[in-house]
């Protein structure tokens, strides 16, 4: 059986020259070949990895963003509910000196979401390009203040009419 086995693979052997007839020769790479695989491996990794990741975070941001954005979204759809539809104007009505209501209009707002306590930062809150302090012109809020459940920042500021909300996310 071995002799038949032998002369069936003696011409593939002899073609890939391994072929020895005694099947005692041994193959094995040289280090070079080692060290020379590991290096273009390493090049591919180092070409191909940092975009993955790029692309992670930016897949994640975009998430966290859109999932805030719904619970913004119902959030003031609730508060609108809640204030006959005039969410808006119930919370920047003024007085002459101050907007009265805008406590009231912050605790209807923060019943939607799940607070947990006040958000600390340990330097300034930049925008998304990272260029500038993010600071927001509706009551001068330079960061949100209330922390969410979910690690999420938010404060609501009410000035000049307006509502200014703002989240931090990531």
């Amino acid at each position: 059986m071995l002799r038949i086995f032998k002369s069936l693979l003696r011409p593939v052997l002899k073609q890939i020259n391994c072929y020895n007839n005694n099947f005692s020769k041994k193959f094995a790479f040289t280090l070079s070949e080692v060290l020379i695989t590991l290096g273009i491996i390493g090049i591919v990794a180092a070409v191909t990895i940092p975009p993955l990741v790029s692309n992670y975070r930016k897949n994640v941001l975009k998430t966290q963003f859109i999932k805030k954005y719904a619970e913004i979204s119902q959030a003031v759809l609730l508060a609108k509910s809640e204030t006959n539809g005039n969410f808006k104007e119930y919370c920047t009505q003024y007085d002459g000196t101050s907007f009265f209501n805008e406590t009231q209009c912050k605790a209807i707002f923060d019943k939607y979401f799940k607070k947990t306590g006040t958000c600390k930062y340990k330097e300034d809150v930049l925008t998304y390009d990272k260029k500038l302090a993010a600071s927001v012109n509706y009551g001068a809020v330079t960061a949100p203040k209330i922390l969410l459940s979910d690690g999420s920042c938010y404060d609501i500021c009410v000035n000049a009419y307006q509502l200014g909300f703002t989240f931090d996310f990531n």
